[in-house]
């Protein structure tokens, strides 16, 4: 949901000018420069009604939305708020204001109920706006509207620059729409991240009961792990030539077309699994370790992700005190995390997930531990693929996929969901994590 926010301006025709409004314009400028934010917006608040011409108008409306966007940026979201409605006090028909009001309420304050109207009035004004359509499409999905979601998300491919994928190389020619895949072979794109693809490879599962044979594009770390999948006829990577097809189709776009609702997700489990052979060497590995709790943790995703997916690593030192509980780390982790750890964690070593290729170690050790509990990563995506117990701790608001309030997923049966209830609050989650830890710990 990142990046969203509007600032496109409002256009106008009229060039008809007052005395007291460019006044006011030039005054609310040199506020801004020195960061006197808060007066700027009450000179511009007060303008509004003096406001004569439409070309006025405009240029008062584009102030207050720059001040609602340096009120989002420093995430004062009541302010935020407050100044892209007064854009509307102009008047109501500047979709961009529509636009960012319900943006603030998704991406900051997780109120969906309040997001989804402002998204469809932005859309009634501006029909056409690719990224209204995409948050318009995230904001029902979290609602679990996933029928009409999954149709609005196919805006993400109008959204230019940052759209999921380029498919210049081979494009997405003879896409397919629901036809029927008896005999015929269908091509699975890989679009975005590691998380993605181990989400909804499941799909290629159901393709395959409806008769296709099914070739799926993943990333390169991921081939080893997805070539296990007993449903799947090919797996390439990203960079390599497919062989022919009859129809092709990107992960995130089967949704749609299956028509996925919450009650008819493929949520069956395991569709991914780990090497017999890996299997059986971390079987060894753990035969003297069934006398503890062993857990599982992870703490940060990929660097490409916001902060909010990345937890403190000595949050966790807080399950090391209970008794009976052993910790192993499965994050790749730097030299500086390690010398940073103040508890007891055990680190495999560097033939991890090296020797076997990426993920193949870590499925086969997470099936031999109590308990996975991580943050919102790839870690998460392939515990609840390969059904084994695993706790996710959300960042607030949460992404989509984990819709609102719920402490369960629909997509991964054995999953449960720990929410932060405000921004980076890691401690009061991981004090509920604690308490619930120490009570398993001590039945077994």
């Amino acid at each position: 949901m990142k990046y969203c926010i509007s600032a496109f301006l409002i256009l106008c025709s009229t060039i008809t000018y007052t005395k007291n409004i460019p006044f006011i314009l030039k005054h609310t400028q040199e506020l801004t420069k020195r960061n006197h934010y808060a007066q700027a917006y009450s000179a511009l608040r007060e303008s509004i009604s003096h406001c004569k011409t439409a070309k006025e108008k405009v240029d008062v409306a584009n102030a207050l939305l720059q001040i609602g966007l340096y009120y989002f940026d420093q995430r004062e979201s009541k302010k935020s708020l407050d100044a892209f409605n007064s854009i509307l006090h102009i008047s109501d028909r500047f979709s961009v204001a529509h636009h960012n009001i319900g943006f603030v309420y998704t991406e900051q304050l997780g109120d969906f109920d309040s997001a989804i109207p402002a998204f469809e009035t932005a859309l009634a004004l501006n029909s056409d706006n690719a990224a209204t359509h995409f948050c318009y499409a995230l904001a029902l999905l979290s609602q679990g509207s996933l029928l009409k979601g999954f149709q609005e998300y196919e805006w993400r491919w109008q959204r230019g620059a940052r759209s999921p994928r380029n498919f210049a190389t081979y494009p997405l020619e003879k896409q397919w729409t629901g036809q029927p895949l008896g005999g015929k072979t269908i091509f699975l794109r890989a679009e975005q991240g590691l998380g993605d693809t181990l989400h909804f490879i499941r799909y290629a599962e159901l393709l395959n009961w409806m008769g296709a044979h099914v070739i799926a594009e993943v990333q390169d770390v991921l081939k080893p792990l997805i070539s296990l999948c007993p449903y799947l006829h090919t797996v390439i990577t990203i960079h390599e030539s497919p062989p022919p097809f009859d129809y092709q189709i990107p992960y995130l776009s089967i949704p749609a077309v299956v028509q996925t609702t919450l009650e008819t997700i493929p949520g069956n489990v395991p569709y991914l699994f780990a090497h017999p052979d890996r299997l059986h060497a971390w079987q060894q590995f753990f035969a003297d370790k069934q006398t503890t709790f062993n857990i599982g943790i992870c703490w940060h995703g990929d660097n490409a992700h916001t902060d909010d997916k990345f937890m403190p690593i000595n949050c966790f030192g807080q399950l090391a005190e209970i008794e009976q509980v052993r910790l192993f780390s499965l994050q790749k982790q730097s030299n500086e995390e390690d010398k940073s750890v103040l508890f007891a964690l055990h680190h495999f070593n560097n033939q991890f997930d090296t020797k076997y290729g990426s993920f193949m170690d870590t499925a086969a050790v997470m099936q031999q531990l109590d308990l996975i509990i991580t943050v919102d990563t790839s870690i998460a995506h392939l515990a609840g693929a390969l059904g084994v117990p695993v706790w996710v701790i959300l960042p607030f608001p949460a992404e989509w996929r984990w819709l609102t309030e719920r402490s369960d997923s629909p997509w991964y049966p054995t999953m449960r969901l720990f929410r932060q209830t405000t921004k980076n609050d890691w401690t009061t989650v991981i004090q509920q994590i604690k308490k619930e830890v120490a009570e398993r710990a001590c039945k077994k």
